[in-house]
């Protein structure tokens, strides 16, 4: 039986969760960029599994109150792709005024044209630099946040058939055989990885089979949420000592995604003090979508050289600030 009946409370807190991995997201980049070390209490690779688990679930609860593939095709290429295109065509045109080419040989330049298509093909890493661009800072990617964007969309491909699916089967076999899938993907890109040496293998373990076990874990939230719910007194404080110890082993992920589902989702959901963040438009795509570039700007100009702390300072101000902006003329407008 499919959980047609859930019902999210329009006061939660999942804004709350957004944007607190947001900030940490480009805290994190900060630092990998700068190579210091500005302090955040979120570390390690977490923040986006977060956003994997709220897309799991709520991406599910979305579509079985509406479903429909063309639609919800649509519905995701609205609230995605304008911005995402802007941002890609801003940094392509802006980058020309920072690159140490004139502006005929960036704008002849192969190079130039294939981070274009690239990216507004979400294949970020077939050309990830522009010509010219940040050849002095740390690392010469532009955009290097929007790996993630391909997994994203990947997810919401298999929603439809995931959708039929569990229409037609027991949902618990239909998840089972997910996971299943999911282990078998990281365990033989592991096995090749740790017997080859090559990185491509482990690259490849980054994608959407090596992330699905987190979008699976917010997925089974969704259909099992007034069981997990009922049991929360007991299960949330399980879940968070397992997460904890866990995070240290590697051969505990899969029982982590789990265990970091319940603890996003619980306090996504029923943590009343984070509910009062409800009411805050939610800017955060346009922080994952700006932050990165803002990052490698304000090194190329070494303002980290006066100050680590007030140059990640003035970045989440900009990031910010752009995010509003782009909220504004973009996001809103197209709704």
């Amino acid at each position: 039986m499919i959980n047609k009946n859930l019902v999210i409370p329009r006061k939660n807190g999942v804004n709350f969760i957004r944007y607190v991995f947001a900030y940490a997201l480009i805290i994190f980049h900060y630092n990998i960029l700068s190579g210091h070390d500005v302090f955040w209490l979120l570390q390690g690779g977490y923040r986006i599994k977060a956003f994997f688990i709220l897309t799991g679930f709520l991406t599910f609860y979305s579509y079985f109150k509406h479903p429909g593939a063309k639609e919800f095709a649509k519905r995701r290429f609205k609230r995605l792709v304008p911005s995402y295109v802007f941002t890609v065509l801003l940094c392509f045109f802006g980058c020309s005024l920072l690159s140490e080419y004139s502006f005929t040989e960036y704008f002849t330049s192969s190079q130039s044209y294939r981070y274009l298509v690239a990216n507004l093909t979400f294949l970020n890493f077939l050309g990830p630099d522009l010509p010219g661009v940040f050849t002095h800072n740390e690392s010469q990617a532009v955009n290097g946040s929007l790996w993630t964007m391909k997994i994203d969309i990947m997810f919401y491909v298999t929603v439809p058939f995931l959708y039929y699916l569990f229409r037609k089967y027991p949902k618990r076999w239909v998840l089972a055989g997910i996971f299943l899938i999911t282990v078998i993907y990281n365990e033989v890109f592991e096995y090749l990885y740790q017997h080859s040496g090559s990185s491509l293998y482990l690259m490849l373990k980054r994608q959407i089979g090596g992330q699905y076990i987190y979008f699976l874990a917010g997925m089974c939230i969704y259909f099992y949420y007034q069981q997990v719910h009922s049991q929360v007194k007991w299960l949330l404080p399980v879940s968070v000592v397992v997460f904890l110890v866990g995070s240290y082993y590697d051969s505990w992920e899969y029982l982590t995604a789990f265990c970091y589902a319940v603890i996003i989702m619980e306090l996504s959901l029923n943590a009343k003090v984070l509910s009062r963040f409800s009411e805050v438009p939610n800017v955060t795509y346009g922080l994952y979508l700006y932050h990165f570039p803002v990052v490698q700007i304000l090194l190329h100009f070494k303002v980290n050289e006066w100050s680590h702390t007030g140059c990640c300072l003035l970045c989440l101000g900009i990031v910010t600030l752009l995010s509003i902006m782009n909220y504004q003329l973009i996001e809103k407008r197209i709704k």
